[in-house]
């Protein structure tokens, strides 16, 4: 790692504004045992290993029990054969379905330890941002938004998989280890979301600079203020590359892998389904 680099991750303190935009999706991730950095006592420093070891251990549970459970062919506990045509074929596809999710999963983990530091380097960079221009009347509206957006989420999330559960015919102990694969499956749409509010507190930073630069005079005091609006862009830039690298490569892997992909999957399990019904109804009416 470079010496700029290294003094970057160290000049490491945060305004409680900053703080609060971001504090939404750090306690999310903690809760999903993902976390990409710690925020305490107005620092943000990269996890400790005490919390990568956490972290690792929750992925690798997560991986193991979606393995074990796809090869058992979990599908046959919810549905009867009965009214399945093709109970083979949905099993094979919820079986890559589940399995997808679990490289998901690790995936996700080896991300967080591979961009820890430019995960770290965006926070700083909007601290740095912040300095220069005051979007105080945003943040509130901000922050309001992240916790709405987060808790909206994992309420549907949560009530979406416990009625799957409760309906299920499973035994208890494998309802317990499915609902805790469920409930690490939303750390795919929370980084997502995470995602896009970080576009968002980018765009606003834009828009203020924009508003900034149309309010600027010719004159020699302005010269003061166009090179101190440079300074502001490059910094924006620089907080837009870094969110490229991080994001763009997590997108193209595990959003694709995890919710694409699955979703697919999904779609093509319930028209399995539905036809199997069919099936059988003309079956017996025949």
């Amino acid at each position: 790692m470079s010496n700029t680099l290294r003094s970057k991750v160290f000049q490491n303190h945060l305004h409680k504004d900053v703080q609060k935009m971001f504090y939404p999706f750090y306690y999310f991730f903690l809760l999903l045992l993902s976390p990409k950095y710690c925020i305490k006592d107005n620092y943000i420093t990269p996890n400790s290993l005490k919390r990568n070891l956490v972290s690792f251990l929750g992925a690798f549970y997560v991986f193991v029990t979606s393995i074990v459970y796809a090869c058992e062919e979990g599908y046959k506990d919810y549905y009867n054969e009965s009214n399945v045509h093709s109970l083979a074929m949905m099993s094979f596809i919820y079986s890559l379905d589940i399995s997808s999710f679990a490289l998901g999963i690790m995936l996700v983990f080896v991300q967080n330890i591979i961009y820890s530091r430019k995960n770290i380097l965006i926070i700083l960079m909007f601290e740095r941002i912040r300095q220069s221009i005051d979007i105080s009347k945003s943040i509130r509206s901000m922050v309001i938004w992240n916790w709405v957006f987060g808790t909206l989420y994992f309420s549907i999330h949560a009530i979406v998989f416990i009625e799957l559960h409760v309906l299920s015919q499973v035994n208890f102990l494998m309802q317990i280890g499915g609902f805790i694969c469920n409930y690490m499956y939303a750390i795919f749409d929370v980084n997502s979301v995470y995602g896009l509010r970080i576009m968002k507190i980018l765009t606003t930073y834009l828009n203020r600079w924009t508003e900034m630069v149309l309010k600027l005079n010719e004159g020699e005091e302005n010269l003061i203020s166009c090179v101190k609006l440079f300074d502001i862009y490059t910094n924006i830039l620089k907080a837009f590359e870094l969110f490229k690298d991080v994001f763009q490569v997590l997108v193209r892997s595990v959003d694709l892998i995890g919710s694409n992909y699955s979703a697919c999957l999904f779609e093509l399990e319930r028209i399995i389904y539905f036809t199997g019904i069919i099936y059988n109804n003309q079956r017996v009416y025949s």
